[in-house]
Order: structure tokens, then C-alpha cells, then sequence
């Protein structure tokens, strides 16, 4: 018996309920999250339909897909919201590591002193 207040269970997405293949976004380098065990090692994140939704997995070095999820509702309002904010999110990561890059080179630079003399 639910207890009062709590939220009713919603049983995840099974294969059968798929529409298709789905997209993965692989990670250059492995996060973690955190499972029911502790750390979860992931290496990317799967984006499949199923249904009115799309849902958004991590997947393990192994290429397996985890249990976790979050849904997102198929509708254009919502996706394309979503779609502005992390296109927004890349820009802002792509000037953050051209400034990155510049500040690495430059401290090169600084750090370079003047060339040894060859003795030979």
C-alpha cells in the first residue's frame, strides 16, 4: 500500500516501448553519478523516443545503457526551449576554452626563457 503523500509508481520504459534506435552523445572524458551503490562510472548519454517523450540515459564504458533516466515530453515548446538553452550552454563553453587556450599559451610563452646555448 503507497503511502500518503507519496508519488505513484511509474514504471520505466521497456524496450517494446521504443520507436526507434535513438541517438548517443559519448563523452570525451568518463564522469560519474551517483546509483543506488554509490559512483556510477558514464561515458555518455543515450537520447531515445519512446512514445510522447524522449528519454535521456547514461550508458557505462561498457555501452551499456543505466537504469536511470529523465523524461522530457516530445512536445516543439519544450524541446526547442531546451534545444536554445544548450545551444546557448556550447557557446558559452566554447569562448570559456578559447579563453582557456589563450591563458595556457600565454603562460608558455612567460615560462619559455631564452634558448641554452648548444655545447658540443
Amino acid at each position: 500500500m503507497p503511502r500518503k503523500g507519496a508519488f505513484p509508481h511509474i514504471p520505466s520504459a521497456t524496450s517494446w516501448d521504443e520507436e526507434g534506435p535513438g541517438h548517443e552523445i559519448p563523452y570525451l572524458v568518463v564522469r560519474q553519478a551517483l546509483g543506488k551503490s554509490g559512483p556510477v562510472r558514464i561515458r555518455g548519454l543515450a537520447l531515445t523516443r519512446v512514445g510522447d517523450t524522449v528519454v535521456v540515459r547514461p550508458v557505462n564504458p561498457r555501452g551499456h545503457r543505466l537504469q536511470q533516466f529523465i523524461e522530457v515530453p516530445r512536445q516543439p515548446a519544450v524541446l526547442g526551449q531546451l534545444a536554445r538553452v544548450l545551444a546557448e550552454w556550447a557557446q558559452e563553453a566554447e569562448e570559456e576554452e578559447v579563453r582557456l587556450r589563450r591563458r595556457m599559451q600565454a603562460l608558455g610563452e612567460r615560462h619559455e626563457g631564452p634558448a641554452l646555448p648548444e655545447y658540443g
